[in-house]
C-alpha cells in the first residue's frame, strides 16, 4: 500500500501536447533569433529534456551564449505557455479534479516544469488544494534550475519528507520521471498519455490517468 503519490505535471496532468509539443520548440528558436542566438529544433528540444547545467553550458558555448540570453529565451517560452492556458489550447486531462478526489492518499507534485508556470497552472485550473506540496525548480539561477530537474531526486525527496513518506509511488510520463523514481528508490507508474513508451520500465504502466485508482486499489 502506497502512503503517497508523487505526480509529474505536463503529459500527466495537463495535456500541454499541443501539436504534438513542437510549439514550444517553435517558440524556443524564434525567442533565440531575437536574442541574436542561431538555435534549431534539436537545440530547443536539448534545452527542453536537460538534466544538468553542464549539458546546457556546453549547448551554450557553441552558440557563444550566456545563461542571461537562456533565461530571457525561457521566460518568454514560459510566457507563451501561459498565454495557451488562459486561451484553454492547453487544459487538464479530463477528469482530472474528480481522479484526484477519489484518491484517499497524500499527494505531491515534482514537475520540471518552471516555478512561474508550475504556480500559474495550479492557481488557474484550480487544483493546487488537491496537493500537500508542489515542487518546481526556480528558473533564477539557470544553472541550479537545471541540476534540479529530475532524474535528480531533490523534488522527489522534499515532497516525501513533506507528506511524512516512507512508500510512496512517483507517477510520471518520461524517462526522467521514470529515473528519478528509480534513483529515489521508489516504485513508478509510466502514464502513457500520447502512447506506449516500450523502451521505459516503469514498475507499473497505465494508458490513462483515469486508470491510476484501480491499480492502487
Amino acid at each position: 500500500m502506497y502512503d503517497g503519490i508523487i505526480f509529474d505535471k505536463d503529459g500527466v496532468l495537463l495535456d500541454s501536447a499541443v501539436n504534438d509539443f513542437l510549439w514550444m520548440d517553435k517558440v524556443r528558436v524564434n525567442a533565440a533569433k531575437k536574442h541574436g542566438i542561431e538555435m534549431d529544433v534539436d537545440d530547443a528540444m536539448t534545452v527542453a529534456k536537460a538534466s544538468s547545467a553542464e549539458r546546457v553550458q556546453k549547448l551554450l558555448d557553441s552558440k557563444n551564449a550566456s545563461w542571461e540570453q537562456l533565461q530571457k529565451i525561457e521566460n518568454i517560452v514560459q510566457d507563451s505557455k501561459i498565454r495557451l492556458m488562459q486561451e484553454n489550447y492547453i487544459t487538464p486531462f479530463p477528469q482530472v479534479e474528480t481522479i484526484l478526489d477519489n484518491l484517499d492518499v497524500e499527494k505531491a507534485v515534482a514537475t520540471n516544469a518552471p516555478r512561474r508556470t508550475a504556480e500559474f497552472t495550479f492557481d488557474h485550473f484550480g487544483l493546487e488544494g488537491h496537493f500537500r506540496i508542489i515542487n518546481a525548480p526556480a528558473m533564477d539561477p539557470m544553472p541550479e534550475y537545471f541540476d534540479r530537474r529530475k532524474p535528480s531526486t531533490e523534488m522527489l525527496k522534499s515532497a516525501m519528507d513533506y507528506m511524512n513518506a516512507s512508500n510512496p509511488v512517483m507517477v510520471g510520463d518520461t524517462k526522467s520521471d521514470i529515473r528519478a523514481a528509480e534513483k529515489a528508490g521508489i516504485d513508478s507508474i509510466l502514464v502513457e498519455s500520447y502512447g506506449e513508451r516500450p523502451e521505459l520500465d516503469p514498475t507499473h504502466r497505465v494508458g490513462r490517468l483515469a486508470e491510476l485508482k484501480r491499480l492502487l486499489d
